[in-house]
């Protein structure tokens, strides 16, 4: 019996050695294998578009001003998947957008998505905001962030949309737009930009009105925009930025019901001509970003100020003494 052991414990031995050599040598392959670092952090530095752990999409300038009016940003970012731009045709109540659900229950303007025009935030600190700020003439791109790691942008940030404009670069030009529609509809601008050393410069004005395809929907609209880019040395870069948005006396023709759609889509409920109901704004911003490179790292350090005046007239009746001199005072 003894003499039958002897073989059967070898192979046994052998069995065992022959299982944990591969053991062993992929033990030292694993041990000699050095993983490459991988770090994610809340930047607003640039990045590839597929280095970056979130949905991000870009709208180029080629498809901001190819065949666009260039009046509502629901032209540039209809293609955007996830988000919702509704436009009304009532630019007395703006756009509506929603990023992912966030902002699908504002009733007028743009609450719960972020916006930002060259840095500058566009939102107000409680969240609202309008895209009538943004200025398309003069748009290079416009980046929009959905998802949660929009929260880096603080606070109403369920969604981020940013505007950059274009540079001023080569020899000055001025270039001039008109443009018509039905409706009486018409936009008229007028731009220039270049460079000379050091300085760069981007300019623009237009002006838009139309009487709206609906009763009591007129409005105007009167943009400007200015960019300086001044270049102090090889590392550092500062640029200026202003804009401003005059839209006085937009008329609101007010909602109507399925059933007086289907009659006279572009009648308008009564009370919107009692309450004469209408819209002012006036909007003005400006602000300043200094880069500095360190090698491969920008340090960037901003400031901006404005104001913005909304005056809106609801179809709200008054209460109070007024009322007696001023029965349709809202």
């Amino acid at each position: 019996m003894s003499a039958h052991r002897k073989p059967l414990a070898l192979s046994g031995c052998s069995a065992l050695l022959a299982a944990l050599l591969p053991v062993a040598v992929n033990a030292a392959d694993e041990a000699s294998l050095t993983l490459k670092e991988v770090v994610v952090s809340g930047s607003r530095v640039e990045h590839t578009r597929f280095d970056l752990p979130a949905a991000v999409d870009v709208v180029d300038r080629e498809r901001i001003t190819e065949g666009q009016a260039r009046v509502n940003a629901s032209e540039a970012l209809v293609a955007v998947p996830g988000l919702v731009v509704q436009n009304r045709q009532n630019y007395a109540q703006d756009l509506q957008v929603s990023s992912r659900g966030f902002g699908a229950r504002a009733a007028f303007g743009v609450r719960g998505v972020r916006l930002v025009s060259d840095g500058i935030p566009a939102s107000m600190p409680d969240g609202q905001g309008q895209l009538a700020t943004f200025n398309l003439d003069q748009a290079e791109r416009i980046e929009v962030l959905r998802g949660p790691y929009s929260a880096i942008y603080g606070n109403h940030a369920g969604g981020v949309i940013q505007l950059f404009s274009r540079e001023g670069k080569g020899a000055p030009t001025v270039e001039a737009s008109v443009l018509g529609g039905s409706d009486g509809t018409l936009k008229t601008g007028a731009s220039a930009h270049g460079s000379s050393g050091r300085v760069s410069y981007v300019l623009d004005a237009s002006h838009f009105e139309t009487d709206g395809y609906r009763d009591h929907s007129e409005s105007t609209r009167d943009q400007g925009f200015a960019k300086l880019g001044i270049t102090l040395d090889a590392d550092t870069r500062l640029t200026l930025t202003g804009s401003n948005l005059r839209q006085h006396n937009t008329l609101d023709p007010l909602g109507l019901d399925w059933a007086s759609a289907q009659s006279n889509p572009r009648g308008v409920v009564a009370s919107a001509l009692t309450y004469n109901t209408r819209k002012n704004i006036d909007h003005v911003q400006g602000g300043f970003a200094l880069e500095r490179r360190f090698g491969q790292d920008t340090l960037t350090l901003t400031g901006h100020a404005g104001s913005r005046q909304v005056i809106q007239f609801q179809s709200i009746p008054c209460a109070g003494a007024a009322c007696a001199t001023s029965p349709a005072a809202s």
